[in-house]
């Protein structure tokens, strides 16, 4: 049975979950770029929890006072040398452009700050240095809400930039509800997924809402295929209602395909084996086939990764190892569209670094990727127009499938130079 979770209402309790951050990794030897709340930090390798965090505005401010209320960001780089690092951070629009603000409007404290915590890995094949640092922290507290970009920059230059990420700040101002239905205008009960939505002023903030509110929709912390401010199709003075909306209309695409490279070892799950070669351990996956027309009905986190990795001492941040991942996907003849592998493991990017090759002699599309230890979700997707992408041909589409959707609720009142994010509903 779909779970349905309804995060930021003025009534009721707020339940973490992450809004999945765009990522993208500039330096040349960064890897394992990942946020988590704080209070699911630990150094029991056994007891990570996979969430998605966002941080809450509580009485006009996110400080560190709340470890469930904190961000760690960290990342590795890979050698023991000491590098400078430090990050700001950027608040931006509903579709990513920099708001108007003044850091002082939406900070206290300083707007950049060094990262000072490190730790250099220990009895590994690959040296690392693990670095990590926290949002909100005893330097720099969040004011207002929206959508945040963290910069991470070195040697004290911004344009020097190794790596960007994002964020939400939320105040919970308005009741969100909306439901998934597999009866859409294209089709009944086949490739496609229907977002019904409503979202309620209680707070009597605004007169005309069809002015000031809109919504952003995504669906498993893609980008791609991300609705922008889609038309509601009954207004109220206090209520904003998207009934059989034909913009909120998603491919259901299929359940993730995954793998798990705890063991340096014992092949896991969807490993066919693991070498070791001239200082470098590689896991050789399981070869995949086309599921277009076999959909797989299976538990998967949505696109989500964890490290992980057996016969640490004390923390798989900092003893798990490298290995190179090797895929294969068997197809007789190439497609016309490139085939990408898509998943937070590589910040649902499409670029060369995703990019898969096709092997004519083997029939085949391969790809290698140097990753940490962990259990990861991934799928292959084709690139159809502009930066969407689509499944279908690899996966399949199924109304049957488990996605998670995201509906962030943005305010702009007249006059303002940003946009306010005061709701939010996930679907599970």
């Amino acid at each position: 049975m779909r779970k349905i979770i309804t995060i930021l209402i003025v009534f009721g309790t707020l339940v973490p979950f992450r809004l999945m951050a765009n990522s993208r990794i500039v330096g040349e030897n960064i890897r394992t770029l990942r946020s988590r709340y704080m209070s699911n930090v630990s150094k029991d390798h056994t007891a990570q929890v996979l969430s998605r965090p966002y941080l809450v505005l509580r009485d006009g401010v996110a400080d560190n006072t709340d470890e469930e209320n904190m961000i760690e960001f960290s990342f590795d780089e890979l050698s023991h040398e000491l590098h400078l690092y430090s990050y700001t951070i950027h608040q931006l629009n509903a579709d990513g452009s920099r708001s108007d603000m003044l850091s002082s409007e939406y900070l206290r404290g300083f707007s950049r700050c060094d990262i000072t915590d490190y730790t250099y890995s220990t009895n590994t094949q690959q040296d690392y240095t693990h670095y990590s640092f926290h949002i909100p922290n005893e330097d720099m507290t969040i004011t207002a809400s929206g959508r945040y970009e963290v910069v991470v920059y070195e040697d004290g230059d911004e344009n020097n930039i190794v790596l960007v990420t994002e964020f939400y700040v939320v105040s919970p101002e308005v009741q969100v509800r909306a439901k998934v239905s597999p009866n859409t205008s294209i089709e009944l009960s086949g490739r496609y997924q229907q977002l019904d939505i409503s979202v309620t002023d209680v707070q009597g903030q605004s007169r005309n809402m069809s002015d000031e509110y809109f919504i952003v929709v995504t669906q498993n912390g893609r980008e791609d295929n991300q609705v922008y401010r889609p038309q509601p199709s009954i207004v109220s003075s206090n209520k904003l209602s998207w009934q059989n909306n034909k913009a909120l209309i998603f491919e259901g695409g299929n359940e993730y395909r995954h793998f798990d490279t705890y063991s340096t070892y014992i092949a896991g799950y969807n490993v066919n084996r693991i070498t070791y070669s001239e200082g470098e351990y590689h896991a050789i996956l399981e070869p995949d086939g086309l599921r277009k027309g076999n959909y797989m009905h299976e538990y998967d986190n949505d696109g989500q990764f964890v490290v992980n990795a057996e016969r640490v001492l004390y923390d798989s941040d900092t003893e798990g190892e490298y290995m190179w991942v090797h895929w294969v996907l068997n197809v007789d003849k190439p497609f016309l569209n490139p085939v990408y592998i898509v998943g937070d493991l590589f910040g649902n990017n499409l670029d060369a670094g995703t990019r898969m090759l096709y092997n004519a002699d083997e029939k085949c599309y391969y790809f290698s990727a140097f990753l940490k230890q962990g259990g990861y979700n991934y799928i292959y997707a084709l690139p159809t127009s502009g930066r969407r992408i689509s499944l279908e041909e690899t996966e399949g589409s199924y109304w049957q499938t488990q996605n998670e959707y995201r509906i962030y609720v943005y305010r702009r009142p007249f006059g303002s130079r940003s946009d306010e994010l005061v709701g939010l509903y996930v679907i599970i």
